[in-house]
């Protein structure tokens, strides 16, 4: 019994150091570039939609899972950060037009409710959408604002780097 484990693991070293054919690795690779756009796109046309990750994977064929982990190390963020981001990124631009209020803003960006929209809001940016708002405003010389509120908003804000 004891020749048998020994003839068994020398057996196993043997197969594992010295075999000239490799197994291929389990490791996946990014997502492919058409298919990231693809995702990216219908992310984009449907910022307004509570997105289920299985829609999101049914855009591209693939499983849910799978499409998590490739867009996941395609962007750096999971699907719903990414859609986060960009509603965010949506916000900001909605908000330096000052042609909706911050209620209308959540309710068109798909945030369940204006404190939900805010609390993402000021998580992200480093400011609430009102201050945001006033100091776009404020910014663009509509009016003069205090050096320090503008100065506390330039400084809390986080750079958003493109993903392409």
């Amino acid at each position: 019994m004891m020749i048998e484990s020994l003839g068994t693991a020398l057996a196993i070293h043997l197969l594992t150091h010295h075999s000239s054919k490799r197994t291929a690795s389990r490791e996946y690779g990014a997502m492919p570039s058409h298919l990231l756009r693809r995702a990216v796109e219908f992310i984009h046309h449907n910022l307004t939609r509570n997105l289920s990750l299985f829609e999101l994977a049914s855009e591209v064929d693939m499983s849910p899972y799978h499409f998590c982990r490739l867009f996941k190390r395609s962007t750096g963020l999971s699907p719903h950060q990414y859609l986060q981001r960009e509603r965010i990124r949506r916000a900001r631009d909605l908000l330096a037009e000052h042609r909706l209020t911050v209620a209308e803003v959540a309710g068109e960006l798909g945030f369940s409710d204006q404190s939900h929209f805010a609390r993402t809001f000021s998580r992200s940016v480093g400011a609430t959408p009102r201050d945001y708002a006033n100091a776009h405003s404020r910014a663009s010389g509509d009016c003069s604002a205090p050096d320090a509120k503008k100065s506390k908003l330039r400084k809390n804000r986080r750079k958003i780097a493109p993903i392409f």
